[in-house]
């Protein structure tokens, strides 16, 4: 019996403080982390700059059509960017590997640290995905412009 004890008492705190390790680390992540003025997307096999700016609000696109056709290029610009990605993919591993023995408090804590991190890392693809939408809607639309100039010119 007494064994027992002390098993349940040594996983309670090696994951406990295994916890609050990635919660410090994830907070030195968040503060340290500044969200690009630009990212570099690939088009059509080229690199397309894009400032955070030319972010659109609108939703005239559909997620799934968006959600396919970006894909942030690996440049000097995004580095900082996917490095920030992966060090939030590695906390939710080191979560995963996380030994709760059970005990619903821990349970409780580390289900709570893994729904920030991964609503972090949905947040920031949504903003790569907004960036691109605007950029696309606007690329759309100077073309439906310049089509109605031929057109009138006719």
């Amino acid at each position: 019996m007494y064994f027992l004890i002390f098993d349940i008492q040594d996983v309670y705190t090696t994951a406990i403080s295994t916890i609050e390790l990635i919660r410090v680390q994830y907070n030195t992540l968040q503060r340290d982390f500044s969200f690009p003025v630009q990212f570099d997307f690939l088009d059509q096999g080229s690199i397309v700059s894009i400032e955070v700016s030319t972010a659109s609000n609108s939703k005239n696109l559909s997620e799934d059509t968006v959600a396919e056709s970006y894909k942030l290029a690996y440049t000097n610009t995004n580095a900082a960017f996917h490095s920030h990605l992966e060090s939030l993919s590695h906390l939710l591993v080191a979560l995963d590997a996380v030994e709760t023995g059970g005990i619903k408090k821990l349970q409780d804590q580390r289900r709570l640290l893994i729904q920030q991190l991964d609503n972090e890392a949905r947040f920031l693809e949504t903003c790569v995905c907004t960036v691109w939408e605007g950029w696309v809607l606007g690329k759309r639309s100077q073309g439906i412009e310049r089509n109605l100039e031929d057109m009138s010119m006719v």
